[in-house]
């Protein structure tokens, strides 16, 4: 899997792989969270540049800010408010089992406006003709196979405007 995250338009890639980092589960409740999605769960934290680790909402505390937290289309920004402060917030992956609706558009988009600064990064399920939609509502990379970093750089580069809705072409879309 590579990381493919987006700075001033200006793509980088490095090689990712992303550890669930799930120390207050028991083991039925991981078999059946292993079943759901295709992340490797640990009870550990790992100190790899290669290794994005995930941390779910109710373990993520203050000592983790480094980390991501785990995000879904099921987490909404006002649960997520109650619970943390999303200011402080760096990281965030959003997690994408597969895409039905825009519920994680409104999920980026909602998290962008309360944090402008936290890196959101999208992996999972998700169609790279999307990916563009993602980068619209706020997202600032993908976590994707090897085989797809192609497909998705080339899906970006039509990209046509950015999440502050200015034009990157200076041409009229309509005439």
């Amino acid at each position: 899997m590579k990381l493919i995250v987006f700075k001033n338009d200006v793509t980088s890639q490095n090689l990712s792989d992303v550890v669930l980092y799930t120390p207050n589960m028991s083991d039925d409740e991981k078999m059946a969270l292993s079943q759901s999605i295709d992340l490797t769960i640990s009870n550990t934290l790992t100190n790899s540049e290669n290794v994005i680790n995930a941390i779910l909402p109710k373990d993520y505390q203050d000592s983790h800010l480094d980390y991501h937290l785990f995000l879904t289309a099921d987490d909404n920004d006002n649960k997520l408010a109650q619970s943390l402060d999303i200011k402080t917030l760096k990281n965030i992956l959003i997690y994408v089992k597969d895409f039905k609706d825009g519920r994680v558009f409104s999920l980026i988009r909602q998290l962008r406006k309360i944090n402008d600064h936290v890196m959101i990064i999208v992996g999972g399920a998700f169609g790279l003709d999307q990916s563009s939609y993602f980068v619209k509502s706020g997202a600032n990379g993908f976590i994707v196979n090897d085989d797809k970093v192609d497909t998705l750089i080339l899906t970006l580069n039509d990209l046509k405007t950015a999440q502050s809705r200015q034009s990157v072409n200076a041409l009229p879309m309509f005439r």
